[in-house]
C-alpha cells in the first residue's frame, strides 16, 4: 500500500493502523495537522479510522492531506463566526413567526438553529482543545469562555422545555432576547478565540 504525506512518500506498508500512526508522527514532527485522508481516491470510511485494522483491506493507496494547524484553526473560526451571524438571524426570523401566530414555521426553523449552535458548540470545544486554550480563564468582555457555554447551555436547555411546555411566547422572547444575546456573547468568544489562536 501506497502511502503520502501531501507530496511526500513514504514507506509502504500492508497495514492501515501503522499508516496512519506513520502519518500522524510525521505530520506532528512537521508541525502540520492531518484534515484528509483518502483511500483509493475517495474518503476513507469512518471505521477504517475509528477501529484501525492491521491489514490493508485491499486499499492500495493512502493519501493524507495536511495543512497549517494555525491557518486551519483561525480559518474555522472564522467560518463559525459567520454561520453564528446566519444563525442569528434565523432565530430573529423564528420569534417573528411565532408572533405572527405562524407556529409550524417557526417551529420547523428550530433544527436548523439548534444545528448551527452544535456546530460552533464542536468548533470551539475542538480546537480550544487543539490550541491549548482554557475556556474557564479565556477572558470575553466581562466574562469567560467557560461561562459563555454555560449560559448557551442553560438558554438551550429552557428553549426545550418551552416547546415541550407548549409555552409559545416564553418559546418567541427566548429566541428573541436570551439567544440573541447567546449569539451576541458566542460571537465575541469566537473572536477572542481567534485572537489569540493568531498570535500563537
Amino acid at each position: 500500500m501506497q502511502i503520502w504525506l501531501d507530496a511526500e512518500t513514504m514507506d509502504a506498508t500492508d497495514s492501515i493502523e501503522g499508516a496512519l500512526d506513520a502519518a500522524r508522527e510525521r505530520a506532528e514532527q512537521s508541525g502540520r495537522l492531518i484534515v484528509e485522508i483518502h483511500a483509493d481516491g475517495s474518503p476513507i470510511p469512518d471505521a477504517l479510522l475509528d477501529d484501525p485494522p492491521s491489514e490493508s483491506c485491499g486499499i492500495q493507496e493512502l493519501r493524507f492531506v495536511t495543512v497549517d494547524p494555525v491557518e486551519f484553526m483561525v480559518q474555522t473560526l472564522r467560518d463559525t463566526r459567520e454561520s453564528l451571524d446566519a444563525t442569528k438571524a434565523e432565530q430573529t426570523v423564528a420569534a417573528g413567526l411565532i408572533q405572527s401566530g405562524k407556529l409550524s414555521e417557526a417551529i420547523a426553523s428550530l433544527g436548523s438553529i439548534l444545528e448551527g449552535w452544535q456546530a460552533a458548540r464542536d468548533v470551539v470545544d475542538q480546537l480550544s482543545a487543539l490550541a491549548e486554550i482554557d475556556l474557564g480563564s479565556l477572558a470575553i468582555d466581562d466574562t469567560t469562555g467557560n461561562e459563555c457555554i454555560n449560559g448557551l447551555s442553560h438558554t438551550l436547555g429552557e428553549i426545550r422545555n418551552a416547546v415541550t411546555n407548549e409555552d409559545w411566547s416564553s418559546l418567541g422572547d427566548l429566541l428573541e432576547y436570551d439567544l440573541d444575546q447567546q449569539a451576541s456573547n458566542w460571537m465575541s468568544l469566537v473572536d477572542t478565540l481567534e485572537h489569540r489562536v493568531g498570535k500563537s
